[in-house]
């Protein structure tokens, strides 16, 4: 059985109150031993890449405060829209729990001129934003290429350009990203 890391860390505080312990440095000598750690969810990031974040290894003592650093340092690989750390009753097996963000399975331009779209895409690549097929989607990325696209607009006569983002799931890792403008002037 799973428990999430919340239900663990306030079983730890309580324990550690009991024995009159006040904060991580200070463990029970019943701390369990974590004789295993498995990543779950991942579908195109290997298991061993996501471990190589990890600082928690088999052998060590159950330490929830390392294993909530152990979280962020796997979000900062910046491939996962989601990540949750469970133990096991015992706690001796901890199991990183990843959601990947999809694919861009295709990109499209609705009521934007080809000119601006050629420019756009342009200006992305020197500024790093990487949107093309088979990249992560990443909405921070997203928003900037749409303000890219409407600053370029505004640089066309615009006088109020609105580009909106839509995203179309086509498949179960996949999707399409959509740029589009009802503005009058966009072509």
């Amino acid at each position: 059985m799973r428990m999430p890391l919340m239900a663990t860390l306030v079983m730890l505080l309580l324990a550690g109150m009991a024995f009159g312990q006040t904060g991580p440095q200070q463990r029970s000598p019943f701390t369990p031993i974590i004789s295993r750690i498995r990543i779950v969810g991942n579908r195109r990031i290997p298991g061993k890449r996501i471990l190589a974040e990890v600082a928690t290894r088999a052998g060590d003592r159950f330490d929830p405060w390392q294993l909530d650093r152990d979280v962020h340092r796997i979000y900062s690989l910046g491939h996962f829209r989601d990540v949750k750390v469970f133990s096991d009753d015992d706690q001796q097996m901890v199991i990183f729990e990843v959601q990947e963000w999809p694919l861009i399975a295709g990109i499209a331009f609705e009521g934007i001129g080809s000119d601006i779209v050629s420019m756009a895409t342009a200006e992305w690549r020197k500024r790093g934003i990487d949107i093309k097929i088979d990249s992560d989607y990443l909405p921070q990325k997203v928003k900037r290429a749409a303000k890219v696209i409407q600053g370029f607009m505004e640089g066309r006569g615009n006088s109020d350009p609105k580009v909106d983002v839509e995203l179309e799931n086509v498949s179960k890792d996949g999707i399409v990203v959509r740029f589009f403008s009802r503005s009058r002037q966009s072509r």
